[in-house]
Formats: C-alpha cells, structure tokens, sequence
C-alpha cells in the first residue's frame, strides 16, 4: 500500500502486542490483524491516535479483538494499537515461529524533543556485536529528511536537525534484522 507504514512489537512476556501504522495519505487506510502464531487469544485492544488536527486521543469505542475486523486508520495519523494476550494454556502466548523473529528491538526515551537535540536509542541486538543501521527521520507528510548509516552496538546517538519546526516526525530504524518506527514529538 502506498503511503502506509506499519511494525509490530510484543512484550518480552508474551502478554502484550503493539502494532502501529502511520498513515501519510490524505486519505483513509484499513487495516485487518490476525494473530496466526499466538497460542493464546487477544482480550482486550486499546487504540490511540495522534494526527495533525487532534493530538493523542484514545478511542473509547474499540475495546475488544474481533478476528478479521477492518480497523481504520485516519489520513496523516500514527495509530497504535495495544493487544493484551491471555494465555490460553499457560504457556507463552507468542508461537515459536514468532520467538524466532524477535532479533533487533530499539527503545527511545519518553517525552518531547528538541530541534539541534542529541537523541539516545537503546537498541537489543540480535547477538553481541555490531549491526549496521540505517536511520530516516519523516514529517508528517511522509518526506525524508534526515537519513544516516551507523553501527550501533547498545546505543545509538543521532542528533536532530536544528533546522526542523515544531511538530510530529517518524524515525525509523532499519537493520538486517528488523524495523523499528517510533513518534518523535519536537517542540
């Protein structure tokens, strides 16, 4: 689909499972999520939407998980949906096949940034070593403005334009073994 990125994460406790989109389209997108691989059963979804005319707002009306439900994501908007997983038998509640897929994970710090910043990324490497990196910074719109290759070991230093106005920005984080997207308000 063009204009429509999208990455998945789950907790390292199997309980939980984070999907966020961001839609640059002027446009409405879909979106349809099925869990082939959980040996437990999604309980409860929380979505959150942030765009342009709204901020952060949490939908009140999408609450539980329905198999092959369209789920609409605004024009120019990240949404983040929440799963919480129930094991159904007690064991971990992502299958095997998705276990083995766990191999690059990256946190960012909470809170608003600023333009000219230096910004600090947690990275969780497949094995000990280094991982060739390739970072883009995007608007709102979807425009690149920023790209970078680094070799990150356990933390990746970029520092934000000074050059950049206030607003929300994607950064995108790509290695052999995996993407990473994360918002980055800049005030």
């Amino acid at each position: 689909m063009n204009h429509l990125l999208g990455s998945a994460y789950y907790a390292p406790d199997s309980t939980r499972v984070v999907a966020v989109f961001v839609n640059t389209a002027a446009y409405n997108h879909s979106v349809t999520i099925g869990f082939n691989e959980l040996k437990g059963q999604p309980v409860k979804v929380a979505r959150y939407v942030t765009s342009s005319s709204g901020g952060m707002l949490k939908d009140q009306y999408l609450k539980t998980y329905e198999s092959g439900k369209k789920i609409a994501l605004a024009p120019r908007s990240i949404t983040t949906l929440v799963y919480d997983i129930e094991p159904s038998d007690g064991s971990s509640a992502v299958g095997e096949a998705a276990l083995q897929s766990r191999a690059f994970r990256a946190t960012l710090p909470y809170g608003i940034f600023k333009a000219g910043q230096r910004v600090n990324i947690n990275l969780c490497l497949p094995e000990e070593g280094c991982e060739p990196l390739l970072l883009s910074l995007y608007d709102s719109k979807g425009t690149r403005l920023l790209q970078e290759r680094h070799i990150a070991e356990e933390v990746l230093h970029f520092t934000l334009p000074a050059y950049i106005p206030k607003g929300l920005y994607i950064l995108e984080l790509v290695a052999p073994t995996g993407k990473s997207y994360f918002k980055l308000p800049v005030e």
